[in-house]
């Protein structure tokens, strides 16, 4: 937690610096690099929304693809995925390397969900994974939902599936719906 939100700030800081989400995270791997220890590493994903244009332009530094879901898209599901190494792990040449920015044209009914790793790799007790299906199935069958709504009914699904086995990793999800 403590590291999670020392990476935070640092990441606020450098995109503040410089308005480009892809320089804010080369800048905070650096940062950050000197202090972890090869075992402990951070993933992120960072956008900024110009509400003029309509575009996402977004970086992943080795975080969950988001998922972009629009009933009226073809496919009504896609994944926001730029290539990119977590925070932590590389000095900086190939972090750098591996880093790129993408835009996404965001339109009336896009859904977006931000998700950590936690939600789709919960198990039961039979040993099964929740999965990204299940996520997607959620998310069409109540994608009118107020976005608290449905972070809601994916919390208490994902405990259902777990069933009486402990939460094993963290579960944390953002939902946000496009007017």
């Amino acid at each position: 937690a403590v590291l999670m939100g020392v990476a935070k700030k640092v990441i606020h800081i450098r995109l503040r610096d410089t308005g480009d989400p892809l320089i804010a995270l080369q800048m905070a791997n650096r940062d950050i690099y000197p202090d972890l220890d090869r075992m402990t590493f951070v993933s992120a994903f960072l956008g900024i929304y110009d509400a003029n244009t309509h575009v996402l332009s977004h970086v992943r530094a080795g975080h969950n693809p988001v998922i972009l879901y629009n009933p009226d898209r073809t496919p009504p599901f896609s994944k926001l995925e730029p290539p990119g190494l977590v925070l932590g792990l590389d000095s900086g040449a190939r972090f750098n390397h591996l880093l790129a920015r993408e835009e996404t044209t965001l339109q009336p009914g896009d859904r977006l969900l931000l998700y950590t790793d936690g939600i789709v790799e919960a198990q039961n007790a039979e040993g099964e994974e929740f999965e990204l299906q299940r996520v997607y199935d959620l998310m069409r069958t109540h994608a009118g939902d107020a976005p608290g709504d449905l972070l809601d009914l994916l919390d208490r699904e994902v405990a259902r599936f777990r069933g009486d086995l402990p939460q094993e990793d963290d579960q944390t999800a953002i939902f946000l719906r496009f007017l």
